[in-house]
């Protein structure tokens, strides 16, 4: 049942909140369902639910917020009565007063309607489809063992607020999970991975699924047996699910909490031409949201153009105090939690060279084709990548090597000459347990210290 049948109750609950003195009240209603499932016969379903509610007031500049799980309406009823009792407190012990932007009220319901819905296949439709995936991947490549599985889960959001805003969206995201393992030394190796985004199960039939899963069982091959190269200043060649985690470190660097503690929130600048984006209405995406949770619109953010970086990621509350127009970028990942400035899509936008010609173009160096972990270091402003599939490239010829762990500098790479390919592929993670997407074109880099653990 669609969360629609609270709109009365929840709006009864925000005139509760002004009956109060709440200068500014907000409620949201938040449901999430999710299903994983793993091909093999033997594996149970695990299905997990939550729903539950957020409410927010500012009295006398003072913030009040609870958050309850379950739907009651005697429940959201003493929450905002709390909340105020809490936002009177915090009016009369606190020497600032909470400012947050004031929003046009908006009236909309908005989401993603899937092609093939969740509930249009029967579970053995479902397992089918799996094991013709798991099968196209194992082709050529006998000595990994691959088990493919997906998950189904469904988001839904109703926002109400005293300006005005009545917004309910709903959001159905598949992902495909990947699972290989083999041995070295007598060692198991094991490489996991997701694929997915805003879809229902036409995501399947996207050409790059099994492309992309196969390209890592191949990684997953050749990296047996190789020797570690040494640490080196040279090119280096990233694949579209590297070269993401560019985009995706530059998107949490501006976002509004993060560039005012480094004290990044004006702009800086790189000998770079990349140009960074971060777009939540990107169709299909796995972060796609068109409002906030703050029941703001949210916008399209250039990250990075120019050389320059330049917008910064807000909230109603930042927005205000950098005295900068909100772009609708606070998310939260339950009922439970706080919204705050949040990527969504982040990518870099895609060069039009052929990927053979990035290769040309460099001659040798380091070619990183796809990553077991990664880790980003906002204070160092590093990328640490465990690859999976790394290779030197001469003259258009790969070499296996061997590498555990990759340190580089986001500095380096953007003051370094830049070639993009045509392309962009997408990846699905979660920041804080909120969902995002990175990705960019296959991007090589001039000159870039690597430094190997």
């Amino acid at each position: 049942m669609s969360l629609d049948y609270l709109r009365d109750d929840a709006r009864k609950i925000i005139e509760r909140a002004t009956s109060l003195g709440a200068e500014y009240a907000e409620i949201r209603i938040h449901r999430r369902d999710v299903k994983r499932v793993w091909s093999r016969e033997e594996e149970t379903p695990v299905i997990t639910s939550e729903e539950g509610f957020f409410v927010r007031v500012v009295w006398g500049g003072g913030v009040g917020i609870v958050s309850h799980d379950g739907l009651s309406r005697s429940a959201m009823e003493l929450a905002v009565t709390q909340a105020v009792k809490m936002a009177k407190i915090n009016s009369r012990a606190r020497l600032g007063k909470a400012r947050i932007t004031s929003e046009s009220g908006y009236l909309e319901n908005w989401g993603v309607e899937a092609t093939t819905g969740f509930n249009e296949l029967e579970p053995a439709e479902k397992l089918n489809i799996l094991h013709d995936i798991r099968s196209n991947i194992c082709r050529g490549f006998g000595e990994v063992a691959v088990t493919v599985g997906f998950e189904e889960e469904y988001d839904e959001r109703l926002f109400i607020n005293s300006e005005g805003t009545e917004l309910l969206g709903t959001v159905p995201r598949l992902k495909i999970l990947y699972m290989a393992s083999t041995k070295l030394q007598g060692k198991p190796i094991i490489d996991f991975w997701e694929l997915g985004g805003a879809f229902g199960w036409e995501l399947v039939k996207t050409p790059n699924v099994v492309d992309e899963l196969r390209t890592r069982a191949r990684d997953l091959t050749e990296m047996l047996g190789h020797k570690r190269p040494p640490d080196c200043t040279g090119h280096i060649i990233l694949n579209s699910g590297v070269s993401g985690l560019i985009a995706l470190c530059l998107a949490l660097s501006r976002t509004a909490d993060n560039a005012l503690k480094t004290g990044r929130h004006a702009t800086h600048s790189y000998a770079t031409m990349l140009t960074i984006l971060d777009n939540p209405g990107m169709e299909h995406s796995y972060g796609f949201h068109l409002y906030d949770d703050e029941g703001t619109p949210s916008r399209p953010r250039l990250i990075l153009a120019g050389g320059e970086e330049t917008d910064v990621l807000l909230d109603r509350e930042t927005s205000h105090l950098l005295g900068l127009p909100n772009n609708g970028a606070a998310r939260a990942a339950s009922f439970q939690e706080m919204p705050k400035p949040t990527p969504s899509n982040s990518y870099i936008l895609e060069g039009d060279a052929a990927e053979e010609d990035v290769f040309k173009e460099l001659g040798c160096g380091i070619f990183i084709s796809s990553v077991r972990r990664w880790w980003i270091s906002l204070t160092r402003r590093t990328i640490i990548l465990e690859p999976l599939g790394a290779y030197i490239f001469k003259d258009l010829e790969l070499k296996p090597t061997k590498m555990t762990l990759v340190q580089l500098s986001i500095d380096n790479l953007l003051n370094s000459n830049v070639r993009l390919a045509r392309g962009t592929k997408m990846f699905p993670a979660r920041i804080h347990g909120v969902p995002v997407s990175y990705g960019g074109p296959l991007a090589g880099f001039e000159g870039v210290e690597v430094r190997l653990a």
